[in-house]
Parts: C-alpha cells; sequence; structure tokens
C-alpha cells in the first residue's frame, strides 16, 4: 500500500545509523544526533531512534482506532473496463469465477489466468450493466490484465480500456451496532451485526448518483464495504466518505491488518507466475460450475489430486512485547517497506520466504505472511532470518495455517 509502517521489510538499519535520542535533529556528518535523520553525509542519513519511536506511537493509536472504531480509507487502484455487446460473455471465458449470476452493481473476486493455468492477476469484477464490466486490481498490475485479455479478443464486440480508479475502503469491528456511531446507517441497513450491508447509500449520499459502485466486506473481526469510484464521478470521493460516521483512518494501519488476517495481495504474496492454490486462492476465486475459461486445465487437475503443491501460504507470528519497538531497534531492525526476502529456517534446512510482514502495535511482535515448503507442517516453530535475503538478525517465529490465524483474532480485538 506505499505507506512506511514499523518492520514491514526490505532493509535493515545497523545500529551505527540509529542516533541517540535528544531534541533536534542531527547536524553532524556523523550518525545523527537527535530526533530525526541526520542531514550530514555520512551514515547520519538512516532514521533516529526517536523518529521510530514517534513513528511507532503513530502506527500504534491509528491501529487501535482501527479495531476499536473502525474507519474509511482511500486506495489507489487500477481499471480494466471491458464494454460492448459481447463484454459478459467474452469474459465469461477468460475469468475463473462465473459471471452469470452476478447482478447489476455487483462484484465477485475471481483470477484471471495465462493459459498454463498459472496466475496474470487477482482481481475484482464489477458489473455496471452486461454492456459494462471492470476489473479492478492492485495499482501496478492492470496493464497486465489489459494486454492479457487483449491477447484472446478475436471476432468479440468488446473494447478494452485501461485507466485509474479510487478505491473507498470502510471497515468497521462486528460488534459494533448501527446505533453506536452517527450515519452508519449509511453503512449497515439495520441495527446489529447481523444485519446485511446496503450498499445503496454512503454518507447520505446516493451512490448511483455519486458515481460510485459498493461491495460488502468481512475480514476477520472487521466488516464493511469497498466503494469503487468510477472514472468521471461527478462527486468528491473523500466529501462523500467523510460522511459515513467513520473517522478517517491511516493506510499504514490497514496494512497490519491485511497481513495480519492473511489477505495476499499482487505484488507480495501474488506474481506473474503464482499458481493458484498456493496462495489459497480456489475456495473464494473458482467457480467449479461454470463453463471453459482459459487456465482452467492446471486448476481443475491440482484440486482432483487434493491441492498438493510444493509450498502454500501461511501465516507468520514472531512473539514480542510492547518494549517491542525499543528491542527491534536495538536489534538493527527499522522502517522498511514490503516485500522482504527474510527467510525461514527448519533446523539447517531453509523452508520458505516472508512475502509481507508488519509490526503489531497491540502485541509488540512481528505479523506477516510467507511460502512454506510442503514438507513443514503447521503449526510449527521456525527460525526467521530477518533483512534482504535473510541476511540479518535471526529471531523465533512460528508458522501456521492462515484460516487458523484470522480464526484468532476476534479473540483479541472488540
Amino acid at each position: 500500500m506505499g505507506s512506511r509502517i514499523l518492520v514491514s521489510l526490505i532493509r535493515t538499519i545497523p545500529a551505527a545509523q540509529m542516533g541517540p535520542s535528544g531534541t533536534g535533529p542531527g547536524t553532524g556528518t556523523g550518525p545523527g544526533t537527535g530526533t530525526g535523520p541526520g542531514t550530514g553525509t555520512g551514515p547520519g542519513t538512516g532514521t533516529g531512534r526517536g523518529a521510530l519511536q514517534v513513528e511507532a506511537a503513530r502506527l500504534a493509536e491509528a491501529y487501535r482506532l482501527l479495531c476499536e472504531e473502525g474507519g474509511w480509507y482511500e486506495l489507489d487502484r487500477d481499471l480494466v473496463v471491458v464494454s460492448g455487446d459481447d463484454a459478459l460473455s467474452f469474459l465469461q471465458g477468460q475469468v475463473s469465477q462465473d459471471l452469470c449470476g452476478l447482478g447489476d452493481g455487483e462484484a465477485i473476486s475471481s483470477l484471471v489466468l495465462e493459459p498454463d493455468g498459472k496466475l496474470t492477476a487477482l482481481v475484482r469484477v464489477w458489473r455496471r450493466d452486461a454492456n459494462t464490466l471492470y476489473l479492478e486490481q492492485d495499482r501496478g498490475f492492470g496493464l497486465l490484465v489489459a494486454d492479457r485479455l487483449r491477447r484472446f479478443r478475436i471476432r468479440v464486440r468488446a473494447e478494452i480500456e485501461l485507466t485509474e480508479a479510487r478505491l473507498g475502503v470502510l471497515r468497521a469491528p462486528v460488534v459494533m451496532r448501527a446505533r453506536e456511531l452517527q450515519g452508519i446507517q449509511a453503512v449497515w441497513s439495520g441495527h446489529g451485526p447481523e444485519d446485511p450491508l446496503s450498499p445503496a447509500r454512503v454518507g447520505g449520499a446516493d451512490l448511483e448518483e455519486a458515481g460510485g459502485l459498493a461491495s460488502p466486506v468481512e475480514m476477520g473481526n472487521l466488516r464493511g464495504m469497498d466503494v469503487l469510484w468510477l472514472p468521471g464521478a461527478p462527486l468528491d470521493a473523500g466529501r462523500v466518505l467523510d460522511g459515513c460516521g467513520l473517522p478517517r483512518g491511516d493506510p499504514a494501519a490497514l496494512e497490519v491488518r491485511r497481513v495480519e488476517a492473511g489477505v495476499p495481495v499482487m505484488g507480495h504474496e501474488l506474481g506473474a507466475r503464482t499458481i493458484p492454490a498456493e496462495a489459497g486462492l480456489v475456495e473464494r476465486c473458482v467457480s467449479f460450475a461454470k463453463g471453459c475459461y482459459t487456465g482452467q486445465e492446471l486448476v481443475e487437475r491440482i484440486d482432483s489430486r487434493g491441492s498438493r503443491v510444493a509450498r502454500r501460504l501461511v501465516a507468520l507470528r514472531v512473539p514480542g512485547s510492547r518494549e517491542g519497538i525499543r528491542e527491534l531497534m536495538e536489534a538493527g531492525v527499522g522502517v522498511m517497506e514490503s516485500p522482504c526476502g527474510w527467510k525461514l529456517q527448519s533446523g539447517s534446512n531453509e523452508v520458505g520466504e516472508v512475502t509481507s510482514a508488519a509490526w503489531n502495535p497491540i502485541s509488540g511482535g512481528i505479523v506477516g505472511m510467507a511460502y512454506l515448503r510442503r514438507s513443514v507442517d503447521t503449526p510449527a516453530e521456525v527460525t526467521v532470518r530477518l533483512g534482504p535475503e535473510g541476511e540479518g538478525p535471526e529471531v523465533t517465529g512460528s508458522v501456521l495455517d492462515l484460516a487458523a490465524a484470522d480464526a484468532g483474532l476476534g479473540e483479541r480485538y472488540p
């Protein structure tokens, strides 16, 4: 998601680059000597300890707000627009989900696959009507999808256009009732967590008039809706979402929650050659009742063999404490970005690689996702080698199935 978060990967910062805490920025040519980064020409360009503490406190508050009160967020997305008389029938043969039962204004997660059955991209298909459908995906991967679809557009009346869009993300704890937040009735149709979502209105605005489509979402102990703002939407998305009754949140906290809930995304867990069964995508993104689609053979063959693949996506947990930020800084782990090259080791054998990780400000530990070799049963204890290509410090962690990790979230948060 691009936000800098605590312990999310890529690089470790040598201890020499962390200036001791003080009251101002470092001004010398060596290590920073204040709360901010050094401004000289030497190692002082690293992140200061005080700056890490400030960022840790900010993230902790943002994460608390998300878990206890919910929030709304705006994300950048790529959008592939497929339009024309044959738009629906064309896409029905190109994606893994059955689109025939999708109603106007509805959305469904699906896969666009290469002919050999490996992943082009994870997408969400939104139907505006039978002649206009949108394939929404993580920013930076729309061109792959558009090019892949164009290769198979043969004698069909369908236009394919790549554009950009904004996605409004609304999340709130499941236990919250509509009457507890002003305006939350715009998100929930009833007064309890068991009631269905009503995607017709957000913040008092009619979505159709505002140029948006909405889809309900559940993620562990959080539920809510995603609002796709269509190109040329007449109303400002931020102004509409600001009236939904939820506070505006920090995307960094949402990224921690994504990692903790085990939600894979392109560029981290998913790549252009991922096998869907490796990442646990088949159950929610594939229909075995529909007709043929490009890439179907590999999906069907692996499923018929019990979904046995050489590796699988699992959850990673590295225990910590509320003082974990201090311990991590002393170990030389700084502010980083995903994805990473951390390695997993069992005994003397390398058994996996971490794809995403984040500092959990509630527990002080690290949560993450990793691809683990089939030879290792879960749950299991592993050694985590931090830093690019696993060249940093070593810590002890555990790996467990994604479903087991997400199931425990409701026990710890409201």
